[in-house]
């Protein structure tokens, strides 16, 4: 058992909440995800961010947990976000997560073409 194997970071803001994971995301670390992110849907947040720029990978069970997230947010009218990094992404975005933002680069300020 790996302590550091999933971290969740969190902040709030106003009516916005951002969860911050790192590590592996899978069916023994998606619980706690998930109790996380209910939580913040209990408490009427009216946007949810979830920033996996540091994910080193998603399991099916992540991808139920995104899928039951984007479902509650629809619900609840709730916009809800994904940042993902370039190992992720393409996993999130197969499985039809709508609400994947654009991927960032980490170029300098200034230094992109639009």
């Amino acid at each position: 058992m790996e302590s550091s194997r999933f971290d969740v970071l969190r902040s709030r803001s106003d009516n916005s909440e951002v969860i911050v994971c790192r590590g592996v995301l899978d069916h023994e670390t998606c619980g706690e995800l998930q109790a996380i992110i209910e939580a913040a849907l209990d408490d009427r947040v009216q946007r949810l961010r979830l920033d996996f720029a540091d994910l080193a990978t998603i399991d099916e069970s992540g991808l139920r947990c995104l899928h039951r997230t984007s479902q509650r947010c629809r619900e609840s009218g709730v916009l809800f976000e994904v940042d993902a990094n370039e190992c992720v992404r393409e996993p999130i975005a197969a499985s039809g997560i709508e609400e994947l933002t654009a991927p960032r680069r980490s170029a300098p300020a200034g230094a992109g073409s639009g």
